[in-house]
């Protein structure tokens, strides 16, 4: 019984290491999808509770041999009208990479520090990873 109880409360506390204890919320307020490429599907989805899940999964490519990156992230967002500034918590990335500004036409983000992102929810497309990602 004890065995159960102690390893229950170590996964518990991986999963929640992994995202600061950051819970999702249940409605999706705004979000991206990249649309067809070669290159990644990517994924930015901004919930009513402040917070928002990033994925970025390379896709494969055959004369390249690596493995494709692949990102999972949950982190916290504050607002400032109509722009989201996005908290990263625990990257293992470089944000000026992944939202790289020589891809901006509109000004569409703004990478502010090394874990903090601001994006323009108006825009009805942006780029991410050199990727054009559309608003759904």
């Amino acid at each position: 019984m004890y065995r159960k109880l102690i390893a229950l409360v170590v996964v518990l506390t991986m999963v929640s290491c992994g995202n600061n204890g950051i819970t999702l919320g249940k409605t999706e307020v705004v979000g991206y999808k990249s649309l067809g490429n070669g290159v990644a599907d990517i994924s930015l989805k901004l919930y009513d509770n402040q917070t928002f899940m990033f994925e970025l999964e390379g896709l494969s490519q055959p004369e390249i041999d690596e493995n494709p990156i692949e990102i999972s992230e949950i982190g916290t967002y504050t607002s400032e009208g109509e722009w989201k500034i996005l908290h990263f918590y625990n990257q293992k990335f470089n944000l000026d990479a992944i939202f790289d500004e020589q891809f901006l036409n509109y000004k569409e983000f703004e990478v502010i520090d090394e874990s903090k992102v601001k994006i323009d929810t108006t825009k009805e497309v942006i780029p991410i990873w050199g990727v054009l990602c559309e608003r759904k």
